[in-house]
């Protein structure tokens, strides 16, 4: 077993390292998570002008409602990755044939991929990005130590979400080619239902209930959440046990798809 993981963990160090060689690139990432954040501080902000000093929407004030956008992008910035780009590229550039004559499990490859990526991330991504976010619009800690160390395994469970659903994404790659335009409706679909643009709270009361069934509030609000506080007790490990189902469902599902598509696939380019 732990040979095991140490063959995979390779893939982590390589891919952290990969990514190291293009760092750039993020510098640019950190100004734009700040513009992102700031504009939508700003469009708060002027909506709450118009009430009454203290109201709450959807239970936020004018005050918590910028900590919880400012935490929903910085912890995009963590939980995000580009497994369904990925796997595209190699199956448009041939190189998909590589790496299924490998003995390893691709699917499992790809995730500790993500772990090497989202490691990167942390150290050049999202911990410039506190540091500027934070102090700029005054955002609030966390609600407790507690609730800190419990947002931290829910914005990995988080993490295992999101890579569930972009390999889902990815295995269309198999079917489809090019996957480009799916992939572009993905990025619409989860800054809505994430609760990445607003809470969840601020929908109406159908939509929200149907939304909820739905593993995308995993990604997002359900780690948000946990950093204010705002879930406790019985409810705080119903929502750390639905991230852990969706994490685990979604992984199968991919499976599933993975398998059924690497039957039919035809290989491209080389």
């Amino acid at each position: 077993m732990t040979a095991v993981l140490t063959l995979y963990a390779e893939f982590t160090r390589i891919t952290f390292l990969k990514m190291l060689a293009y760092r750039l690139r993020y510098y640019t990432g950190v100004a734009s998570y700040l513009i992102f954040v700031a504009g939508n501080t700003f469009v708060f902000r002027a909506v709450y002008r118009g009430f009454p000093e203290g109201t709450e929407v959807g239970g936020y004030d004018a005050t918590t409602i910028i900590t919880y956008i400012a935490i929903a992008w910085i912890g995009r910035s963590l939980t995000f990755n580009n497994i369904d780009r990925e796997i595209a590229t190699q199956v448009t550039e041939g190189n998909i044939a590589q790496n299924l004559m490998k003995p390893i499990d691709f699917q499992t490859m790809t995730y500790f991929g993500a772990l090497g990526e989202m490691g990167f991330r942390l150290v050049l991504f999202t911990l410039p990005i506190s540091l500027v976010i934070f102090p700029l619009f005054r955002v609030a800690g966390p609600a407790s130590a507690s609730a800190a160390a419990v947002a931290v395994l829910s914005f990995f469970l988080a993490f295992l979400v999101s890579s569930g659903v972009n390999f889902i994404v990815g295995t269309f790659a198999l079917h489809l080619k090019s996957i480009l335009g799916l992939v572009r409706a993905k990025y619409v679909v989860l800054e809505l239902l994430t609760g990445a643009l607003v809470p969840l709270s601020f929908f109406p009361e159908p939509w929200r209930r149907i939304v909820e069934l739905l593993p995308f509030q995993a990604i997002s609000y359900v780690p948000v959440t946990i950093w204010m506080g705002q879930r406790e007790g019985s409810e705080l490990t119903a929502a750390l046990g639905l991230q852990l189902f969706w994490a685990v469902a979604l992984a199968g599902l991919g499976a599933v798809l993975w398998r059924i598509g690497v039957r039919r696939t035809t290989v491209q380019g080389g």
